[in-house]
């Protein structure tokens, strides 16, 4: 009778051991699940954060892209831009023209320059 007492204490015992490990695994989990609730939830908000700052740019796109393309994905006429872009090539055609007549010039300059300077060399000559 004493061996079953015994037996039968040792397995309240480990039953008793069973249930405070049982516990603690408990006790943890839950010190987890509270520990990471503030976080999750703070990415949570942080997602929705970004999903909105997305969406309010792709707004601005669509309306930008609007001014580019025509539904039928064709280009839109842009007076505004054909204006600025008509004056721009305006602008480089006369400055291509200056520096070409530059150019000339600087040529009439050097022809110029080189007649003097054969003059002087055929002069040199009979000076001596």
């Amino acid at each position: 009778m004493t061996l079953e007492k015994t037996n039968l204490k040792e397995e309240s015992q480990m039953s008793v051991e069973k249930l405070e490990e049982a516990h603690a695994k408990g006790q943890l989990i839950e010190k987890l699940t509270f520990a990471l609730l503030p976080l999750l939830f703070s990415c949570v908000v942080y997602l929705m954060s970004a999903l909105q700052n997305l969406s309010h740019d792709v707004t601005i796109l669509n309306g930008k892209i609007s001014l580019v393309v025509t539904s039928d994905n064709k280009q839109a006429n842009n007076s505004g831009a054909e204006l600025a872009r008509e004056k721009l090539r305006q602008d480089l055609e006369k400055e291509i023209q200056r520096n070409r007549d530059m150019i000339a010039e600087n040529r009439m300059h050097i022809a110029i320059l080189e007649e003097k300077l054969s003059m002087t060399k055929r002069i040199q000559p009979t000076k001596e």
